[in-house]
């Protein structure tokens, strides 16, 4: 036990001061009574002054004490270890995907709530006058409430943490928590892994190698359990402007110990574009593709099954790709030149010839620079110059073509 207030404890010099002034109280005059008969014999008759007497323990003296001890102990502050020591609890909160889980066979608690519940606990075991730190797992982590605030402060931003963020090293976190409590605290992190070394390999929860070593002044808490999941792990919307059909590609994993049967639903709107039903062999992906009309805009994919544990993997937004279609101008002066470039160009989708003015790409002779454009590419073709000492320092980067009037080579200079 200390005192944070030491001088406090001057009060405590009010005891003998009591006990003085009972020792020496004052006597009052003689009173002369008719028959000193009519008073009982316990009557102690004293004569007048000041004199040291027997100390009359009664309840005034009493009451007088404890008061004046009462009021030392509040002036001095006493602090007893272990029960009113201000702690600062800072608290790593994993913020995988996978925290969402919900296990239908604990009546529907999330992992999330389950981490929020531990931690409102021990937050209401911990002594008057504690405070706390929430950090959010990631490769930057977040600072949730924080450095050092009440509970009370922390409480709305715990609620409003919705974990959602991809497969990441919690070592980032753990160091901002680190250096938080250097000088004193608690650090406790939340998360629905087991430590290292306490949990088998099951390729559907991610490498080991996420799960490096814990510092050893930091609390490990796992809300989490093995649940049966299936997740779209890609998806893919192409489209041909030749024909002005998509194509969507989407991809299944199956990350449960058992096979698991789903429906694959595409909505545009309320409006049913494709539907697919398949079942899935434990830890196996399958892959589908099927076409779309083009102009939906915007396709949600959907993915149901019974029994799965991890609803935030079901659903994917796809957002209808735009055929982007490219003018490239021919301007180059020889048409030998021009013919072989319209050749590749031809075999090119997306690709068509236009003006100058409206050209994304242009093909010109290389010794006649373009005018300054930013939104126009720019390709020069043949030398930089037709004097004959730079065409003598040209180096081929193209061959030579020949025809029965003689030849010629691409030449350019360095």
């Amino acid at each position: 036990m200390h005192f944070a207030n030491p001088w406090g404890l001057l009060a405590l010099l009010a005891l003998p001061t009591i006990i003085a002034i009972h020792l020496y109280h004052r006597r009052f005059p003689p009173l002369i009574v008719a028959g000193l008969h009519l008073w009982t014999s316990e009557t102690r008759q004293t004569l007048a002054g000041r004199r040291r007497e027997k100390l009359p323990v009664s309840v005034s003296l009493l009451l007088e004490l404890a008061a004046a001890l009462l009021v030392a102990v509040v002036l001095s502050e006493p602090r007893f270890a272990g029960l009113n020591d201000e702690v600062h609890l800072v608290a790593v909160l994993d913020d995988s995907a996978s925290m969402s889980a919900r296990p239908r066979a604990d009546g529907g608690v999330s992992f999330r709530e389950a981490a929020v519940n531990e931690l409102e606990k021990r937050a209401k075991q911990l002594p008057r006058g504690s405070v706390v730190t929430l950090i959010a797992s990631g490769n930057r982590p977040v600072m949730l409430a924080g450095p050092a605030v009440s509970w009370n402060d922390a409480k709305p931003r715990l609620d409003a943490w919705q974990p959602g963020a991809p497969r990441h090293s919690f070592e980032p976190a753990w160091d901002l928590g680190l250096q938080l409590v250097e000088k004193g605290g608690e650090l406790l992190f939340l998360s629905d892994h087991l430590p290292p070394g306490m949990r088998l390999h099951d390729p559907s929860q991610g490498s080991l190698a996420d799960l490096s070593v814990k510092p050893e002044q930091m609390e490990w808490v796992s809300v989490g359990r093995r649940l049966d999941n299936l997740a779209i792990s890609a998806a893919r919307w192409t489209f041909d402007a030749a024909t002005g059909q998509g194509r969507v590609f989407i991809r299944v994993q199956n990350h449960s110990r058992k096979p698991m049967t789903f429906q694959l639903h595409g909505l545009n709107g309320d409006a049913t574009v494709f539907r697919r039903s398949a079942q899935l062999l434990e830890h196996v992906a399958s892959s589908f593709e099927t076409e779309v009309p083009g102009g939906l805009g915007r396709l949600a994919v959907e993915l149901i099954a019974d029994n799965d544990g991890l609803a935030i993997d079901n659903r994917v937004e796809l957002i209808e790709p735009r055929a982007r279609i490219v003018t490239v101008a021919l301007s180059h002066p020889q048409a030998e030149t021009v013919r072989s470039i319209r050749r590749v160009l031809d075999n090119l989708p997306e690709v068509q010839t236009g003006d100058v003015a409206s050209a994304h790409l242009r093909f010109a002779a290389a010794g006649m620079l373009p005018e300054s454009n930013r939104r126009r590419w720019w390709v020069g073709i043949g030398p930089m110059s037709t004097e004959a000492a730079s065409l003598e320092a040209a180096k081929d980067l193209w061959g030579h073509t020949s025809s029965t009037s003689g030849s010629r080579c691409w030449r350019a200079s360095c």
